[in-house]
Parts: C-alpha cells; structure tokens; sequence
C-alpha cells in the first residue's frame, strides 16, 4: 500500500472513533425540558392520576412525547432544564413511559475540555448539514 493510503485509512479509523463518542441529539447537554402534552390521543393513553407529558430540546427541535408522569411532578419540574441521558424512566409498564426522576442541571457548570471540543464539532455539523438533524 502506499503512504496515501495508509494516510486516509488513518483518518478514516480516526473519525469513526470520533465520530462514536458524538452527541448529535443533544442528550448529554443541559437544554431540555419536561413539558405537557396536551394533544387528545396522548390523554387517552396515559394511565389514571397521570398526565401526557413531553421531554423537549428547544434549541435543536427535539422531543419525545412518549413519557407520563404525575400530575404533581411535572408542575415541579415545569421549566428546569436537565440532561436527557438523566432521566429516569420506568419501563416495566406500556407506553407511555413513566418519568419517575431526573436530575435538574444548570448550563453554566463546568465542562471538560474535551466535551467542549465534541459539542463544538457536534455543532458544526447541525450547521454544515442542519436537513439531516430534524
């Protein structure tokens, strides 16, 4: 093989290690939100003293509306931000899901160097090819 090969197999192998340890979906960053759901056909499908509820990323356009939770939970968790990996979910039951917990975040914390870096690229990459993101 030549050394340009080599050079490009190299690359190659580097940005598919790189790539693994990405975070397109925003889950690991503090910009979500436990919000309601108000739609018909999600009220029908909660269970009794549960309300539809939807886990949302406002500043990528994501969601999952496939969660329920108490009524009482979700007005205390109205408006806090938390990372979606910290969810807690309780999966023994039929969709919905059930939220029982997460964990409140605040975006000013600190962050490693190195998850500063992938956020940087996971954002250039929403921006060079944002069709391919929603």
């Amino acid at each position: 093989m030549t050394i340009k090969m080599h050079l490009f197999m190299a690359f190659i192998s580097f940005i598919a290690l790189f790539a693994a340890g990405c975070d397109l979906n925003h889950q690991e960053r503090c910009e979500w939100y436990l919000m309601p759901n108000p739609d018909p056909e999600w009220i029908a499908k909660v269970d009794e003293g549960f309300i539809p509820v939807c886990a949302r990323n406002l500043v990528i356009y994501r969601e999952n509306c496939d969660l329920q939770a108490t009524l009482e939970f979700a007005e205390g968790n109205y408006g806090k931000k938390f990372r979606y990996a910290d969810i807690e979910l309780d999966t023994s039951g039929k969709f919905p899901r059930k939220v029982t917990g997460l964990s409140e975040c605040a975006a000013d914390e600190s962050i490693p160097f190195w998850k500063q870096w992938i956020r940087k690229l996971d954002d250039l990459i929403v921006d060079k090819f944002p069709h391919n993101m929603k």
